[in-house]
């Protein structure tokens, strides 16, 4: 048995059915399951690995009570955003730990997306890794879809996800309340940046929507992490769309410009060959300055093939007129971060890989206590797909 462990379902739950479907055909039984009860299904099914997603947060406690016992397995869901200092984040979180010390060093074997990144964990000192492409990103190669339009459609992407959410209250003071019970803001004062910086950003889409609404097909896709925002109450236009796709490249492939900012929808737009805006010049420089975890600035979340407009008429005009141009920058260093155009399918790699690692000698099994809140209900279920 393989336990795939899931993250975040609607962005990662079809790539780990796809990879389970090719071990199935190994002929090992594979499960995927909610990543708050990874120490409870490892009791339950005894596996001989476990897939994650990261080494990070919640995940740090379990792999320090699982490694000895099974082998993990790291399949990266995020990415660099094609610059060094973001593999650090990405891999190492924002721990400033020794690397040598760090968790990921406890793990069976560690995936990395290019040749390139393996090289620069090497000097890490980052052990047992593997090139692999990235798993998540395997839909790059599907083919590219055309669709006739009456009207020119503007895909917009919402890339972040409300600060204030899940709270249904009259009273404000309490939606407050419970706002900073989950983001704790005094002892995390940067999130009040990323809290008005969030802000700004709904009321110029907002503004950016009115202005196009009368001209244009305006399709929003809201943030796949996202559900507690009921976007159909919000606009009340006829065309305004509330998009339904959880495959980003359909999505993608039904508009004629797409806008996103703080996002690798950029590098999606690209390699589907459609233009590409970046909010990020209409976005006072104030509300920048903050640096998230304290490490780094939204700012730093460089978009290298994005027309960046200063002003709402110079974003009028860009849509108007604009068309896809080649940009070899964006290119290599796709080439460089992801090792794409793939030779072969990341899935296949990964599926080969586990295959190899299924047939090696067995860690011995033992048993792990395991908080029974934490694990019963932060997760909601043993499994989510089978």
């Amino acid at each position: 048995m393989i336990l795939l462990v899931c993250d975040k379902p609607k962005r990662e739950l079809k790539a780990l059915e796809q990879l389970s479907d090719q071990l199935k055909i190994k002929g090992i039984k594979s499960l995927i399951i909610n990543k708050h009860l990874l120490i409870k299904a490892y009791n339950y099914y005894k596996p001989k690995i476990i897939t994650i997603p990261h080494c990070k947060g919640y995940l740090k406690n379990p792999i320090k009570k699982l490694h000895k016992y099974v082998k993990l397995v790291l399949i990266p869901t995020e990415h660099s955003m094609l610059q060094d200092k973001f593999i650090n984040i990405q891999y190492f979180g924002v721990d400033n730990l020794n690397h040598r010390e760090h968790i990921i060093n406890k793990l069976y074997q560690v995936y990395v997306q290019s040749d390139y990144v393996k090289k620069y964990l090497n000097k890490k000192k980052v052990k047992n890794l593997e090139t692999t492409g990235h798993l998540f990103y395997s839909y790059w190669d599907s083919p590219i879809l055309k669709y006739k339009n009456s009207k020119k459609n503007i895909g917009i992407a919402i890339t972040n996800r409300p600060s204030i959410r899940h709270f249904k209250y009259n009273n404000y003071l309490k939606v407050l309340k419970k706002t900073n019970e989950i983001n704790n803001f005094v002892i995390n004062p940067w999130k009040m940046g990323l809290l008005s910086l969030d802000i700004f950003y709904y009321f110029l889409l907002f503004k950016i929507i009115e202005n196009l609404k009368d001209d244009y097909i305006v399709n929003i896709r809201p943030h796949p992490m996202d559900t507690e925002t009921n976007w159909n109450n919000i606009f009340d236009y006829k065309n305004v769309n509330i998009s339904e796709d959880e495959n980003i490249v359909n999505w993608i492939d039904k508009q004629d410009i797409v806008l996103s900012t703080f996002s690798s929808i950029c590098m999606d737009a690209y390699l589907r060959y459609k233009p590409h805006v970046s909010l990020i010049k209409l976005i006072p420089e104030n509300l920048l300055k903050f640096r998230a975890y304290n490490e780094f600035s939204w700012s730093e979340y460089y978009e290298w093939n994005s027309i960046k407009p200063s002003t709402i008429k110079q974003l009028t005009e860009i849509i108007k007129k604009n068309k896809f141009k080649k940009n070899k920058i964006i290119e290599n260093k796709i080439k460089k971060y992801f090792g794409y155009p793939y030779k072969k399918n990341p899935c296949d790699i990964i599926s080969n890989n586990l295959e190899k690692n299924y047939m090696t000698k067995d860690k011995k099994f033992k048993f792990i206590k395991y908080n029974f809140f934490v694990e019963n209900f932060l997760g909601s279920g043993i499994f989510l797909f089978l």
